[in-house]
């Protein structure tokens, strides 16, 4: 394994993830709302990036391929930083939800996660 690449990977999709996720204002969780409500579900699973670092790893594996390897990888750690190193300080979760079953408790969150998000560009704006 190329732990350079998969590093370099991994950094590189976690910027990418940020800049969309605070930028642009965009998360899964938003579109997953949106879907329960069109079809008036009462769950819905988060599919997580990690978990298609996983799957690239697995089929990688089975068909032995070393670059498909250090690419699921990259992936999955990706994931594992964006809600445990980048989430979780800044919002006081990690996010890491995998079955959205509570309309109500979600909302909730982000209201929260928005005043977190207010208090923090204070804080950076000086």
């Amino acid at each position: 394994m190329n732990w350079t690449f998969i590093i370099l990977l991994a950094v590189s999709i976690e910027l990418l993830t940020v800049f969309v996720r605070f930028k642009f204002k965009l998360r899964t969780k938003d579109v997953l709302v949106k879907i329960m409500h069109h079809y008036n579900w009462k769950k819905v699973v988060h599919f997580h990036h990690g978990f298609v670092g996983i799957i690239i790893i697995l089929v990688a594996m089975g068909l032995g391929y070393g670059f498909g390897i250090n690419i699921g990888w990259g992936v999955l750690i990706s994931d594992v930083i964006h809600h445990f190193l980048v989430l979780w300080p800044i919002m006081g979760s990690p996010e890491f939800h995998v079955l959205y079953k509570n309309v109500g408790e979600m909302n909730k969150e982000e209201k929260l996660e928005k005043k977190k998000i207010g208090r923090l560009i204070k804080e950076l704006s000086g």
